[in-house]
């Protein structure tokens, strides 16, 4: 071989080489899309002690959901029935909601602490939809159930927007002076 086809060759090895080495670094590297929005809210995977317990002695209880999660707007959202001295402290971390009770409980009492819609999830604020946890320190549930219509005077249409507020004292200045025994959000019926 002589130098003229050797110079050659070595200029064709490094034009190979350059475009290889360009051709390798022409991908873009961008950030992952990250697929399609999140419309779906916190599953509920565990509650401890299990909704809807009788003979509740317990004073924590713990919600375990499939994704992690805040609360939000919980001073709007609470509504604890029977009325508690103390609203129950409620904290959460990663995938936990913790319900700490701070006051002392009623015997043969079914207690509710509806969050309304307080529970989201991280990413996209789904919420977790009207969710109740009930207990009873009894050895039953109560039906916690009222019926009737609630109907704004001015126009005779149902708002759900309202709360219904109920109390033991008949006296009529009860409203003024003395916190509702019960507290319930009302349905679109």
């Amino acid at each position: 071989m002589n130098i003229r086809n050797f110079i050659l060759f070595l200029s064709v090895l490094g034009v190979v080489y350059f475009v290889s080495v360009l051709a390798s670094g022409c991908a873009q590297i961008l950030a992952p899309t990250g697929g399609p929005r999140d419309s779906l809210p916190p599953v509920l995977l565990n509650a401890t002690p299990a909704n809807r317990t009788t003979k509740f002695t317990e004073n924590r209880v713990s919600l375990s959901f499939d994704e992690y999660i805040q609360i939000q707007d919980l001073q709007k959202n609470l509504i604890v029935s029977p009325t508690p001295k103390l609203n129950p402290d409620i904290n959460y971390k990663l995938k936990v909601v913790t319900i700490k009770i701070r006051d002392t409980l009623e015997p043969n009492t079914t207690y509710t602490i509806d969050m309304g819609n307080a529970i989201q999830d991280i990413n996209e604020n789904n919420p977790y939809r009207n969710y109740k946890y009930v207990f009873s320190t009894g050895s039953y549930i109560d039906s916690m159930k009222v019926s009737g219509n609630i109907r704004l005077a001015e126009k005779g249409k149902i708002d759900s927007t309202l709360i219904a507020l109920l109390y033991n004292d008949l006296d009529d200045s009860a409203v003024l002076k003395r916190k509702p025994r019960y507290i319930a959000r009302l349905d679109s019926s």
